[in-house]
């Protein structure tokens, strides 16, 4: 799995990231976008996680890439599972090593900066960091609007996305 780590995201992980994507690496699975955000509550940090092709918003609490990323997998399985797309697991290719890579591209900047604009919205109707409910956040924002160049001008949600590639991997 390719992650593409924010600046943030790699100072605080103490990691140097790799300059390019292979030219052969495949559309699908893509790659991921992370970085870091704040819960609102001092010393608390979450780590966002936004598929590139899907859109699919994973949070996991922790700041550090180096322990947060071990978890993406497991993650991904139990929004896959709650969503009901298991049968798309194969397409991200979960058993293969995470590379960090360098920033995203801007577009996929945009799209995470505004996802995490909104987050603390999400995370003040908590009380504690105990209280937060991230798969609650997650499920929302798997019903999130936007638009991508690959589907034009339309507008789109990760779920409808996940629903086009189940469609093409049972035909």
């Amino acid at each position: 799995m390719i992650i593409h780590a924010t600046k943030k995201a790699l100072k605080i992980a103490g990691i140097t990231a790799l300059a390019n994507i292979p030219d052969d690496y495949p559309a699908m699975p893509g790659s991921w976008t992370a970085t870091v955000i704040s819960l609102g509550i001092p010393g608390k940090m979450a780590t966002l996680l936004v598929h590139d092709v899907t859109r699919i918003t994973l949070l996991l609490e922790g700041k550090s890439l180096n322990a947060t990323l071990p978890r993406l997998k497991d993650q991904l399985i139990l929004f896959l599972q709650r969503t009901h797309h298991m049968e798309l697991l194969p397409l991200f290719l979960v058993q293969t090593p995470i590379q960090i890579y360098a920033p995203p591209s801007r577009s996929m900047t945009a799209h995470v900066n505004t996802i995490s604009g909104y987050m603390p919205y999400q995370f003040k109707r908590h009380q504690t960091a105990q209280t937060l409910d991230f798969q609650r956040i997650e499920d929302i924002y798997y019903g999130y609007i936007f638009t991508t160049k690959q589907y034009g001008k339309k507008f789109i949600t990760t779920s409808e996305i996940l629903d086009r590639l189940r469609m093409h991997v049972v035909n």
